[in-house]
């Protein structure tokens, strides 16, 4: 159970690092395409190769924004089976401290003791 939470601590930490990427990879596209517009709208558009240049500056920076979300939608995923796995480990600890406060049942559900007949 300890190695679960350690994992869904770990999993948090690196969403928070990916959260905080994600902003500065949000903020690095949103320069490219407005460099990229004002070169469009009031640059020589007959420069073609620094056109192009400002283009492959946005592709490369919607290219980082996606590789992230990926990441992050991923994180999400494990983070969620961890979670899930950690629950049905603490449910199965509760129904078996229950049971042997009961004195009933053991691992196979037969009784620990039977009445003597």
């Amino acid at each position: 159970m300890q190695k679960l939470e350690t994992i869904i601590a770990s999993l948090m930490t690196r969403g928070e690092q990916l959260a905080t990427k994600r902003a500065m990879a949000q903020v690095a596209l949103d320069k490219a395409i407005t460099t990229r517009q004002q070169a469009l709208l009031s640059g020589d558009l007959g420069d073609q190769r620094a056109l192009d240049k400002l283009q492959a500056s946005v592709d490369a920076a919607a290219s980082a924004l996606a590789s992230i979300d990926d990441a992050l939608v991923l994180l999400a995923r494990q983070k969620t089976e961890a979670e899930r796995q950690l629950g049905a480990e603490r449910e199965r600890i509760e129904r078996a401290s229950a049971g042997r406060a009961s004195g009933c049942c053991g691992r196979d559900d037969r009784p620990l003791y039977a009445a003597a007949g």
